[in-house]
């Protein structure tokens, strides 16, 4: 073995790294966070940085539920991490630290962190999602039209 753990890791990475989806969310993360996600330029910025992220996970999908399940996955993982945040975390920060838990910066940082989480991720998943139902819904539905046949002397 010659001391590394998973080999070819380094060249997946690099690979990852100079694709043009990465660097198009890298530039768009900057702008957003140079920006702020307070203000909606920040916002649309994220959102277009996120989708630059799952444009390579669902171009390939060639079948309208994949885009159904992506919503429903969005649906379902959005009110997972909103009933975890405030039933479990809360709970456990309030049992752990006393009432005053809350009021810390650590606090704050996670809840921003989960605010911005389900802020950047749940819209855009809903919205590919949507688009490729609609259009990969069509595309199906107008390969199963029968088609008019014409004959062969015209």
């Amino acid at each position: 073995m010659s001391g590394e753990i998973l080999p070819g890791l380094k060249t997946r990475l690099l690979r990852l790294v100079r694709s043009p989806y990465f660097i198009a969310f890298a530039v768009l993360a900057l702008g957003s966070a140079f920006s702020g996600l307070h203000n909606p330029f920040g916002i649309v910025l994220g959102w277009l940085a996120v989708g630059m992220l799952v444009v390579p996970v669902v171009r390939r999908w060639r079948k309208a539920w994949h885009f159904l399940a992506l919503m429903a996955g969005c649906v379902l993982g959005a009110i997972l991490i909103s009933c975890l945040y405030s039933e479990v975390a809360v709970r456990l920060a309030r049992w752990l630290g006393g009432e005053g838990a809350l009021d810390n910066f650590a606090w704050a940082v996670f809840n921003t962190a989960i605010c911005d989480l389900l802020l950047l991720t749940v819209p855009v998943g809903l919205a590919v999602g949507f688009a490729g139902f609609i259009i990969l819904g069509l595309k199906e539905a107008l390969a199963r039209l029968p088609r008019r046949r014409t004959s062969p002397g015209t």
